[in-house]
Order: structure tokens, then sequence, then C-alpha cells
């Protein structure tokens, strides 16, 4: 469905469109070890937020 409209209207439009193209997160990771790995890189980061973002993509990486 392809939605021609105003900005407001295109909103609306597009959440009447549910995604079904994706793999569900409990089928990728089991819920503790990702927020354990979430922990991980906030506690190695040092809280700087740009960093922990760097740290969680490589740690998800290894995680495939």
């Amino acid at each position: 469905m392809i939605c021609f409209f105003s900005n407001s209207e295109r909103n609306r439009c597009s959440k009447n469109i549910k995604n079904t193209d994706y793999t569900a997160s409990e089928e990728l990771m089991e819920g503790n070890l990702f927020w354990k790995i979430i922990q991980k890189t906030k506690n190695s980061s040092g809280g700087n937020f740009e960093e922990q973002q760097e740290e969680l993509a490589n740690e998800l990486k290894v995680h495939k």
C-alpha cells in the first residue's frame, strides 16, 4: 500500500500498515543476554552514550 498524502495524513496511514517482515527479538537473543550486553557496554563506555553505541554494535556482531 502506498500513501500520497500530507505528513499528518501519511502518519495516520502508515500506522495502519503493520510490518510483518521481521524476526521476533526472542528468536535472535534471550532477553537476559541482551540486558547483560547493554549493562556491559554501559559500564565499559564510562557512561559515554556514543562510545556505548560503538561498543554495543561490536558486541552484537559477536553474538550473531
